[in-house]
């Protein structure tokens, strides 16, 4: 158990939600891990839990439809965090949004800075899987 293990940073809400959510719970994780805390009595876990993710987070998981017994749950917490951090996302409509970026006179470097996040996302979205029906029609032969 690594008692001088920090503690995690609170939950960043402002810009990126999705990416910001991925970087807190790996740092609780690690953090549950390092400190010896995955084997603690629930209880101890959500407490701590509840009281690194920051106010602004905090108040978001009161708000949170979740019934009493899965808020004792540390994992039903997070489960229930991802779900409101990571919505769903239209894939079709990111695809659109990638496929017609154009290029302005006066945005080199910016266009390509521009394109690169948006197939990050692309990939990110999908989990790395490439949907090929959505790239190219499937091709008939008679």
């Amino acid at each position: 158990m690594a008692a001088n293990f920090p503690v995690p940073a609170p939950m960043e809400l402002k810009v990126d939600l999705p990416s910001n959510w991925q970087f807190f719970q790996d740092q609780w994780q690690d953090y549950e891990i390092a400190t010896g805390l995955e084997k603690k009595d629930n209880s101890i876990r959500v407490a701590t839990l509840r009281t690194v993710m920051g106010k602004e987070c905090l108040n978001i998981f009161k708000s949170l439809d979740i019934m009493a017994d899965d808020a004792k749950v540390p994992a039903k917490c997070l489960q229930s965090l991802r779900e409101y951090f990571e919505p769903k996302r239209n894939e079709i409509y990111e695809r659109y949004i990638f496929y017609t970026c154009d290029q302005g006179p006066e945005e080199p470097d910016t266009y390509i800075h521009h394109r690169i996040q948006l197939a990050v996302g692309d990939m990110t979205m999908s989990g790395w899987k490439p949907t090929i029906s959505l790239i190219h029609p499937p091709t008939h032969t008679v």
